[in-house]
């Protein structure tokens, strides 16, 4: 695969049976760092011929919500029902992008914990590549982030965009 003077990807790579990448997971939260995988993951899915899944992760309440209940009951629902509906909202912006780029993807909405989250989507998708977004850290976090926490049990390679 080589990436032209524009930046698109150009392959003539591929397996028997398809793309060396034929499914692709973006893992896909709204953050800058995923908007830069979605776009990264996107173009290379489009250079494919790659089916592509995002997989948005719903996290679980923070442990604090948990006090809340005293003062609101009705806080925690509150909380996962905004965080559903924002989460919901940004597969659909991600959606229409891709779209926008000659790409359909599917996506997957998980209740688990980001690293446990993506990497189920992964195997159940029984993916070739996942792509997320990578956070600067420094040096020393590096090595405990979410991307090295995935690249320790993932079943395929890992695009880590920056």
């Amino acid at each position: 695969m080589v990436i032209d003077k524009e930046g698109s990807y150009q392959s003539d790579v591929k397996e028997r049976n398809g793309s060396v990448y034929e499914k692709i997971l973006i893992a896909y939260d709204g953050s800058t760092e995923a908007e830069r995988a979605l776009d990264e993951g996107v173009r290379l899915a489009q250079a494919l011929g790659s089916h592509v899944t995002l997989a948005t992760i719903a996290e679980p309440m923070p442990g604090y919500y948990g006090l809340a209940v005293v003062v609101a009951p009705e806080a925690p629902d509150q909380f996962r029902q905004d965080q559903l509906q924002r989460l919901g909202s940004l597969q659909v912006k991600a959606s229409e992008l891709a779209k926008a780029h000659g790409v359909t993807i599917e996506t997957t909405l998980i209740e688990a914990d980001e690293v446990t989250g993506i990497l189920e989507a992964a195997t159940a998708l029984k993916a070739n590549l996942i792509v997320v977004g990578l956070r600067r850290h420094d040096q020393h976090l590096e090595w405990v982030g979410t991307v090295r926490q995935i690249a320790n049990r993932t079943p395929c390679p890992i695009l880590a965009v920056v």
